[in-house]
């Protein structure tokens, strides 16, 4: 930052290079996307321009023509706040997710990373999943919740449910060479 004798802030510009990458699994269409310093992907398309996720995502006007909403969430677990919009997404995995489709088994859920390095998925599910809401009369239904993990539970997670460069960058002190 520079100022001049006029009080006038100049602010250094910075070109970001975006590249084609994998559309939009439903409907198809081309994005573009860029990878951001701890090598989270960031689309670069239309509503989704600067948002961290991943290529498995439909785009934003898919979200919205399936209802699917974003996960935001806030809780205090165990002295410890957990907060979706201040922590880094680092990917998300639907399973059987249909808004309305009755699935009682269904989930999606996203893995984010708080400013403390702490790990935390935050989703929602149907009666059978681990999102289930568990009601006094011991009947259970969808629900929505923020679990928190350890840095081994949330490398699990990824391998099992994301993009393999996002776990080598995340949890490149947990894994071993072969």
């Amino acid at each position: 930052m520079k100022r001049t004798k006029d009080n006038v802030t100049v602010l250094r510009v910075h070109t970001i290079a975006y590249e084609s990458g994998p559309a939009c699994p439903v409907c198809d269409l081309p994005r573009v996307w860029r990878r951001g310093r701890r090598g989270e992907t960031i689309c670069g398309t239309g509503e989704d321009c600067g948002r961290t996720m991943s290529f498995q995502e439909p785009c934003w006007t898919c979200r919205q023509n399936l209802g699917i909403k974003e996960i935001k969430m806030k809780a205090i677990i165990d002295g410890t706040r957990y907060d979706t919009d201040k922590a880094t997404m680092l990917g998300s995995y639907d399973y059987g997710w249909y808004p309305g489709s009755g699935d009682f088994s269904h989930w999606r859920a996203s893995l984010y990373r708080g400013s403390n390095n702490t790990y935390f998925l935050a989703g929602e599910g149907g009666a059978q999943t681990q999102f289930a809401e568990h009601f006094p009369d011991g009947m259970r239904g969808g629900g929505e919740r923020i679990i928190p993990l350890t840095s081994g539970e949330a490398l699990e997670w990824a391998e099992r449910y994301l993009d393999p460069s996002i776990i080598e960058h995340e949890f490149c002190d947990l894994i071993k060479d072969a």
